[in-house]
């Protein structure tokens, strides 16, 4: 699990990060160390779908950029074309697998991490 601090006062860049990752099937931590000097480009996504089961949690991430332009009454005939057409199909971005353990651990860090953009917007 990671939670790294959101940055004050301009752009930080993220060295030797190190987190805890405990097996709990033996009782033991192993740190994991991350090595985000060079880390890869971020992908949009604004579009998602969550499959939860017992024994996993399927993510899948993709993206729909928007695509009405020009004047309101111009958006709402293209949008009515485009719902007529069935709607549109998102560019697909990536699909992860995790344990249910896992997604809890996730939604902790994204729960203290949206919490923090709310006091400190």
């Amino acid at each position: 699990m990671c939670a790294v601090q959101r940055p004050t006062g301009g752009p930080r860049r993220l060295r030797d990060v190190t987190t805890p990752n405990k097996m709990s099937d033996i009782g033991i931590t192993i740190p994991v160390q991350w090595d985000l000097e060079d880390p890869p480009p971020p992908h949009p996504a604004n579009q998602f779908v969550v499959l939860a089961r017992p024994e996993e949690v399927v993510l899948t991430f993709a993206f729909a950029a928007p695509l009405v332009v020009g004047t309101p009454q111009e958006q709402m005939e293209q949008a009515k074309k485009l719902r007529s057409r069935g709607g549109i199909k998102p560019a697909f971005v990536t699909r992860v697998v995790i344990t249910a353990h896992v997604a809890r651990q996730l939604h902790q860090v994204l729960g203290k991490q949206l919490a923090g953009l709310e006091q400190n917007p």
